[in-house]
């Protein structure tokens, strides 16, 4: 049992671990790009490995070990959901710049596929920012749509998005936590009958009408920027080149942000439970698509700074000297913590196989730990759950047990 057992936390620290490292790999080649086409050369020994190290950091404070469950259905399909965005964003006429290197084709259309029957939500995600992105990018001629490979695999990509979300509306059947009004009807009472809502609930109406309403008076102004003349060359010539790679993955994170604020306050206003919440389940697991965007609109003015002035250099590595200090507490806080609950469920799988007590304490306050990450059966579960941990047990160890848990 011991040895099993810290063969499944090797295993699981070695998968992950190469994770990260394929995350930090494709994120920091996307910052090198930009760097290179905003400065016009590259950066020196120094300067890059600091950035290695920054980035390192930033994507493990992003992607922070929680458990196996946390890691295949947020974290994974986050990534995979944000290399598909990026990819088809870079593909678009208006932010395609001669220096970028591009997944190719089949395989972005695969990409796109398993990412879109993954998680719901970042297929919701997905929808709404490449359809938001496609608008802008539409080519002015109909018959040239039909022969661009950006315009082919958005198409592709929504449609297999909204598959994912027809198939989970019709089969799902998944048990929400009270009886809450239609989200459609919230946001009605919103407006006109704000006082029979929560906090909670108007906040995530204020949520989702911005999401809504942000993007169409953009949509709007860029009409009437397009029908006076101007697009997206003229944005370049005002700009210049290396402004515009500057700016271009913060226009990404804004495209991404909008529907990620819908989606996430549609689920909150649909279940009753507070998704913008990162203290909770699942600790603003919507939103790891967006963080991605988010280090890159960030990282790339950083590389802008590396620019060979004495002054700037001192600035940047006090600055990002002071960042990998605070970054490194907070990826090490509760590293202790954490290893202590695992051996406390060690102790407790050790203490089921035996089956001698009808009510193990394990220590770990199960009772206070939520539903989708408690780790064993108590007493106040429900009976699949508890169930399901007895079939668990039965398969894998070969343990007739009834032991519940505290």
């Amino acid at each position: 049992m011991l040895i099993s057992f810290f063969f499944f936390k090797i295993f699981n620290a070695t998968i992950f671990s190469l994770f990260i490292l394929i995350v930090k790999e494709y994120v920091a080649n996307q910052v090198y790009m930009m760097g290179h086409v905003a400065d016009g050369r590259r950066q020196g020994a120094a300067g890059g490995v600091l950035l290695m190290a920054y980035m390192a950091f930033v994507i493990l404070l992003i992607f922070k070990w929680v458990n196996e469950v946390y890691f295949v259905c947020y974290q994974l399909p986050a990534f995979v959901g944000f290399v598909v965005i990026a990819e088809l964003f870079k593909l678009m006429p208006s932010w395609r710049l001669s220096g970028d290197r591009h997944v190719p084709a089949p395989w972005l259309a695969v990409l796109a596929f398993i990412a879109a029957f993954t998680l719901e939500a970042y297929s919701g995600i997905m929808l709404m920012a490449v359809a938001f992105a496609l608008i802008l990018n539409w080519p002015q001629r109909l018959r040239d749509a039909w022969r661009s490979q950006y315009v082919a695999i958005s198409f592709f990509l929504m449609i297999c998005c909204g598959t994912a979300l027809l198939v989970t509306a019709v089969y799902s059947n998944r048990v929400l936590g009270g009886e809450n009004l239609s989200v459609a009807r919230q946001v009605i009472d919103f407006f006109f009958a704000s006082g029979h809502l929560s906090h909670d609930a108007k906040k995530h109406c204020l949520s989702l009408v911005e999401g809504l309403v942000v993007p169409g008076i953009l949509l709007v102004f860029i009409a009437f920027w397009r029908r006076g003349g101007k697009g997206g060359s003229a944005i370049i010539a005002i700009f210049g080149l290396p402004n515009f790679a500057m700016i271009r993955w913060l226009g990404f994170l804004l495209m991404v942000i909008f529907p990620t604020a819908i989606v996430t306050a549609a689920i909150s206003l649909k279940t009753g439970a507070d998704y913008f919440d990162f203290r909770n389940y699942p600790w603003g697991g919507f939103f790891l698509v967006a963080e991605l965007f988010a280090v890159l609109a960030i990282s790339v003015p950083l590389i802008w700074l590396f620019r060979g002035n004495s002054m700037v250099d001192t600035a940047r590595v006090f600055v990002v000297a002071i960042f990998l200090s605070s970054a490194m507490v907070r990826v090490l806080d509760g590293a202790s913590e954490q290893y202590e609950a695992s051996l406390k469920i060690k102790q407790a799988y050790s203490a089921a196989l035996t089956n001698s007590v009808p009510v193990f304490d394990s220590g770990l306050s199960l009772d206070s730990v939520p539903m989708q990450v408690r780790p064993l059966p108590t007493a106040a579960s429900p009976s699949w759950f508890i169930e399901g941990y007895f079939a668990f047990f039965k398969k894998y160890y070969g343990a007739d047990t009834t032991m519940l848990f505290k």
